[in-house]
C-alpha cells in the first residue's frame, strides 16, 4: 500500500482515538472571510506549493473513489472543476472530465481525512467554504464537515502528492488560487485528435521532455535480461540507441542497440509504477507500444499494447541522471512525452566485462561450449545444445586496445586460435593464457548479435560448414557475413561450485551444517552443469508434475517459504530448523523423496544431456515462483483456517482465483493419503482430528500444504 495512504489511514484512526476520549471535536476559528464574489463557472486551482501544480483527479479516473492529487498544469480535463456558489458562502466543486464531486472520505471530521471524488449527494462531504488566506490571491478551501481545510499531504510539490484535509496552519500547502478555464478548455484536449506516429523503422536515440540532454537508455550498458531503462546524458553510445520497429498503424517496437532485448514492462503488467526494463525478444503484447501525439513539436506518448491510457513516464518528472522510467496512467505532463532523433546505425567494439552466453545464430538453441567439460589444455571449442553449464559460459575481459580474452568458466582456460594459424578452417580449442594474439580478440555487431576477431590472423569465428548439430566444430574463417560467424551474447551469472566430497555438509546461507542425500554427491551440480532454475524445474516437475502449473507454483513457494525462514533464522539468531540453499534443502537427509528415489537424478542427467524438453510447463513454474508471480487456480481448493482451539473455519476458492506469492505462507505439504495414515498412527495425535481441526491448511488437487509449526 502506497506509505502516503497508510499515513492518512493512521491519522483518521488516531483522530478518531482523540475523539472518542475527548468526546467532542473543538472548533476552530475561522480563517477569514467567507468570499461570496466567486462566481460558478469553471477552474484551474493551483496550489501554493508549486505554481506548476494544479489539482487534478489521479490517472484521469472517472470512478467512485478515484483519489485527488496535485499534477502538473496540462490543461487536461481532469485538471479543470466546476465551482457552484450554492450561496451562503457554500460552494461545491464538480470534476469537469468525470462529474462527480470533490467529497471527504466517508463524511469525516478528522483531520487527516483522504479526499477523493463521488457521486452527487447534496451532504456536507461535498460543500466547501472559500475563505481568504493571508496569501494574496490565494484561499484555503474548508470542509462543511469540520475546520479541516483541503491541504496536500507533507506540503509536497512533487506531482502525484496526495490531498486530504487538515487541520488549518495557512502554509502553502493549504492555499489555494482559482484561475478562469477558457471556454471550451474542458473538451480541447479530450477531442484533439492524436496523430500516430509514422517515423521509419531504424535506429533512434530517444530524448526526453524533461531535458533536452537526457535520453532513455538501459542502465549500466547491460546485456542481461530484466535490466532497468532509466534516463542517461547524452552521447551516442549503444545502450542509448534503439532499434525502432514501425509496424504501421501507431505500432512499435523498440529494441535496445547494444543488448538486442526490448524494452518491456515487468512482469507483463500495467499498474502505475510498473517498471520499463529490457527482456528477450519474445511474441508479447508486452513488448508492443503505441505511440501517438496531440502536439507538433515532434514529442510523442509511448502507450502500452495492454492499456493505451498508461505510458513511458519519467518518475516524478525528474531529470536528473539515472532517473527511473515506468509506466503511468497518462497526465500529458513533459515526463510523458519523447522525441525520437534518428541516429545512424552503431558498431558496437566496446562491451562491459562480464560474463556471456555466446549462441549461435545458426539456430537458437545451441552456444559455443567446451563440450567434453575437460579442463585440459587444447580441449576442443564446439557448438553444443545449452544446458546452462559453466563450461558454455564465458568471461570476456578486455585486455585493452580493443581486444579482450574469452575465458572458459568451467576449465578457466581461453579461447585459442591452434598455433595462431592463419589458413581458413584452424582449429579453436581453449588453453592457458599465454598473453598472445592468438588468444585475443576484437568484438564487434549491434543489437546483441556480434563476431569475434582474432588478432593473430583477422579471421573470425566460424561455425563450421554452418552445422546445427551437436559438437559442430568451431574454427576460423574468413569474414563472409553468414550465420555461421554471428553469434548473440546473452549476459549470465556463474557460481564456482564447492568440491562434493562429504554427506555432512555446510549451508553458506546460514552457517549451519545439515546431513544430505548421497545423491548430493554425483548428481549435477548447481552453477556448474546446471543452472539454479534448471534444478527448481526437475523438482516441481518430479514433486508437482501432475498438479497442473498452480499445483507446482504451491510447490515452489514451499520451497521458497522454507528458505526465507532458514535464512531469517540465521538472522535473528533463532533455531535453524531449514537450510537457506536450494539444492541443500532438497537433498537434505528424510527431507524430499524425489531426491533419493532416482527420480530427480534422471530429470538432472536429462537436462545436462539436453534431452529435458518435456519440461517445458514446470520451467514456466519455476519462472513464475522466481518472479514471485501470483498462483491462479486451475481448480478449487478448500482452505482451513484456525478459529480456536480444535476449530477451523472452511471456505472454497474457487477456479480462477488469484493468490499472491506472499499470501501462500505455507511451508510444508504431503498427500491426503499420507495425512490421514498419520492421523491414525497414534504417534502423531496432532493429525488425528483432520485437516481442520484447529488448523491452517490448504487442501489442493493431490496435496494437503501446511504450517508444520501447527502439525509437528
Amino acid at each position: 500500500m502506497n506509505k502516503k495512504i497508510i499515513s492518512y489511514l493512521i491519522s483518521i484512526v488516531l483522530s478518531i482515538s482523540c475523539m472518542l476520549q475527548a468526546g467532542a471535536v473543538s472548533a476552530f476559528a475561522a480563517v477569514g472571510p467567507v468570499v461570496s464574489t466567486l462566481a460558478t463557472g469553471d477552474y484551474y486551482i493551483y496550489s501554493g506549493v508549486g505554481s506548476d501544480k494544479v489539482l487534478d483527479i489521479y490517472g484521469s479516473a472517472k470512478t467512485n473513489g478515484a483519489n485527488v492529487i496535485i499534477n502538473k498544469y496540462t490543461g487536461s480535463p481532469s485538471q479543470i472543476f466546476h465551482v457552484t456558489n450554492l450561496g451562503n458562502g457554500s460552494y461545491s466543486i464538480k470534476n469537469k472530465n468525470s462529474g462527480l464531486m470533490l467529497d471527504v472520505y466517508a463524511a469525516s471530521a478528522a483531520s487527516g481525512t483522504n479526499v477523493w471524488q463521488y457521486n452527487s449527494n447534496n451532504s456536507n462531504a461535498q460543500k466547501w467554504s472559500i475563505l481568504s488566506s493571508k496569501r494574496s490571491g490565494y484561499y484555503t478551501i474548508k470542509s462543511a464537515l469540520s475546520a479541516n481545510v483541503l491541504d496536500v499531504y507533507g506540503a509536497s510539490n512533487v506531482a502525484g502528492s496526495n490531498v486530504w484535509v487538515y487541520s488549518s496552519n495557512n502554509t502553502a500547502a493549504q492555499q489555494w488560487k482559482f484561475v478562469k478555464a477558457a471556454a471550451g478548455a474542458s473538451t480541447t484536449q479530450a477531442t484533439s485528435a492524436n496523430k500516430k506516429a509514422t517515423f521509419a523503422t531504424g535506429y533512434y536515440m530517444i530524448q526526453s521532455k524533461v531535458s533536452a540532454s537526457r535520453y532513455m537508455e538501459v542502465a549500466n550498458d547491460s546485456l542481461a535480461n530484466n535490466a532497468n531503462i532509466q534516463l542517461g546524458p547524452t552521447g551516442q553510445t549503444a545502450s542509448r540507441i534503439f532499434y525502432v520497429i514501425n509496424y504501421g498503424n501507431g505500432n512499435y517496437t523498440i529494441e535496445n542497440a547494444l543488448s538486442g532485448k526490448r524494452v518491456v514492462l515487468a512482469g507483463d503488467r500495467t499498474d502505475n509504477s510498473t517498471n520499463i526494463q529490457q527482456y528477450s525478444i519474445k511474441n508479447s503484447t508486452a513488448q508492443k507500444w503505441f505511440i501517438t501525439t496531440p502536439r507538433t513539436d515532434g514529442y510523442y506518448t509511448i502507450s502500452s499494447a495492454l492499456d493505451h491510457k498508461k505510458v513511458i513516464d519519467v518518475a516524478g518528472g525528474n531529470s536528473a541522471v539515472g532517473t527511473n522510467i515506468a509506466l503511468y496512467s497518462l497526465n500529458r505532463t513533459n515526463a510523458q512525452y519523447w522525441k525520437f532523433v534518428k541516429v545512424a546505425k552503431p558498431n558496437v567494439t566496446s562491451l562491459k566485462n562480464g560474463v556471456y552466453i555466446l549462441r549461435t545464430c545458426v539456430t537458437p538453441t545451441f552456444v559455443v561450449s567446451v563440450p567434453s567439460k575437460s579442463t585440459a589444455n587444447n580441449a576442443n571449442v564446439a557448438i553444443y545444445r545449452n544446458a546452462g553449464n559453466n563450461f558454455q559460459k564465458w568471461q570476456i575481459t578486455s585486455v585493452g586496445n580493443g581486444y579482450f580474452k574469452i575465458t572458459n568458466v568451467g576449465s578457466q582456460k581461453v579461447l585459442h586460435v591452434t598455433g595462431g594459424g592463419k589458413a581458413n578452417g584452424t582449429n579453436v580449442v581453449q588453453y592457458n593464457w599465454i598473453n598472445s594474439n592468438a588468444e585475443k580478440w576484437k568484438i564487434s555487431g549491434d543489437r546483441g548479435v556480434y563476431t569475434f576477431t582474432n588478432a593473430a590472423n583477422g579471421l573470425v569465428l566460424d561455425v563450421a560448414g554452418g552445422s546445427a548439430a551437436n559438437n559442430a566444430n568451431i574454427q576460423m574463417y574468413t569474414s563472409n557475413g553468414t550465420k555461421a560467424q554471428k553469434f548473440r551474447l546473452e549476459a549470465t551469472t556463474a557460481t564456482v561450485a564447492a568440491a562434493r566430497t562429504s554427506t555432512i555438509v555446510k549451508d553458506p546461507a546460514t552457517g549451519k551444517s545439515f546431513t544430505v542425500e548421497k545423491q548430493y554427491l554425483t548428481d549435477p551440480v548447481v552453477g556448474r552443469d546446471i543452472t539454479e532454475e534448471d534444478f527448481l524445474s526437475a523438482v516441481l516437475y518430479t514433486e508437482a508434475g501432475d498438479q497442473g502449473m498452480s499445483g507446482m507454483m504451491m510447490v515452489g513457494y514451499v520451497i521458497e517459504n522454507r528458505l526465507a525462514e532458514g535464512i531469517a533464522a540465521a538472522r535473528s539468531g533463532n533455531y535453524i530448523e531449514y537450510p537457506g540453499t536450494l539444492d541443500i534443502m532438497i537433498y537434505e537427509t528424510t527431507q524430499w523423496e524425489v531426491a533419493r528415489n532416482g527420480s530427480l537424478t534422471n530429470v538432472l542427467k536429462d537436462i545436462v544431456a539436453g534431452h529435458a524438453d518435456y519440461l517445458v510447463n514446470a520451467r514456466s513454474a519455476a519462472k513464475k515462483v522466481i518472479a514471485k508471480q501470483s498462483i491462479t487456480l486451475e481448480a478449487p481448493a478448500t482452505v482451513y483456517s484456525n478459529a480456536g482451539a480444535g476449530v477451523s473455519t472452511t471456505s472454497t476458492k474457487n477456479s480462477g482465483s488469484v493468490i499472491t506469492a506472499s499470501a501462500f505462507k505455507y511451508n510444508s505439504f504431503m498427500t491426503p493419503n499420507a495425512w490421514n495414515r498419520f492421523a491414525t498412527d497414534g504417534r502423531h495425535y496432532k493429525f488425528a482430528s483432520g485437516y481442520g481441526a484447529g488448523k491452517n491448511t490448504f487442501l489442493y488437487r493431490g496435496h494437503v500444504f501446511f504450517l508444520d509449526k501447527e502439525v509437528w
